[in-house]
């Protein structure tokens, strides 16, 4: 079984079959199931949106993609975006339990933690989750409090969720067999919260987990990037995959090796596309196969390949 750290490797670096304007199906695909999120990080892409999500994505048009992705040939899918999925149980938990009876090999999630309780966490591995990653920022409540806008008790409950969602995933694999591998990553905002980070996770995180990295401070889909800097937050170009494994930010592999379908139905081209600058078509319209190979797509994908992003969306995130 592979690592989620060399998933992310194996994402982040393009093949060559991948390398034209129209590649075959991607490895994987995140679906945002809803664009909900209880933080406001300072960093995030989230709080670029004009105007925020109020809902999930609707049940049939999740599982019409779940099932288009499993058709399409994807083999991984990811059930986020940008929101917090565990926000969202309804839809949350049938589409994991979709997903594991058509036979996707890996069902992934990415959550802060702050509303991942014990019983939410044993309902999404009991469905079939196979990775489960913490993404873990700060290391102080006063921190959390400062990145987030949000109160400093969600510092605390998040830590609490994350350790006992390590006993509920041991739990689950002692009674059924089915093993979910428990993750964590951290952003370098800069070289002391690196070190800083590396103690806390230390003792804090990595006991509970089998996986820890640490991952750059992405521009998330480039300006504005005032409140990052204000942080104390050095952003890098484009989304250059984790530390220990970096790729060049041009061309972008998340324009050619992963699938990003947001909430409200639309393909992106982006990890960090939180307010539609990436779109490259409309899945409430065309289907998916379609979308990812969509004129605007192809168009795109020949910047990349040709090194030249200029005038694309893409320019003031990859070439910051």
């Amino acid at each position: 079984m592979t690592t989620i750290m060399q998933r992310i490797d194996r994402t982040a670096t393009i093949p060559i079959s991948h390398r034209v304007p129209t590649p075959p199906p991607p490895q994987s695909v995140k679906i945002e199931v809803t664009g909900v999120c209880n933080l406001r990080c300072g960093f995030c892409a989230l709080t670029k949106r004009d105007t925020q999500p109020t809902k999930p994505m609707s049940w049939e048009f999740l599982e019409r993609m779940i099932r288009e992705c499993r058709e399409f040939g994807i083999k991984e899918i990811g059930f986020f975006y940008i929101g917090e999925s565990f926000t969202a149980m309804d839809i949350l938990v049938p589409g994991i339990r979709l997903a594991t009876e058509l036979g996707f090999e890996g069902r992934f999630l990415t959550s802060n933690a702050t509303v991942a309780t014990p019983d939410r966490v044993r309902q999404v591995i009991e469905a079939g989750l196979t990775s489960l990653k913490w993404s873990v920022n700060n290391d102080s409540p006063h921190q959390f409090a400062e990145v987030t806008a949000r109160p400093e008790r969600l510092f605390h409950l998040a830590m609490a969720n994350i350790r006992r969602a390590k006993e509920v995933r041991d739990d689950v694999f002692g009674r059924t067999g089915h093993r979910c591998e428990l993750s964590a990553s951290r952003i370098r905002y800069n070289d002391d919260q690196h070190l800083r980070m590396i103690e806390f996770f230390r003792t804090e995180v990595e006991p509970f987990v089998d996986h820890a990295y640490e991952l750059p401070p992405y521009t998330m889909g480039g300006s504005p990037i005032e409140r990052e800097r204000e942080l104390g937050i050095n952003p890098t170009a484009g989304n250059q995959g984790r530390i220990g494994g970096l790729v060049a930010p041009i061309p972008c592999w998340a324009v050619f090796t992963e699938a990003h379908i947001t909430s409200c139905g639309m393909l992106s081209a982006c990890c960090f596309d939180a307010n539609g600058s990436w779109t490259m078509a409309d899945l409430n319209e065309v289907s998916l196969a379609d979308g990812w190979h969509s004129i605007a797509f192809q168009n795109l994908r020949n910047a990349h390949l040709e090194g030249n992003i200029r005038g694309t969306a893409c320019e003031t995130c990859a070439l910051y």
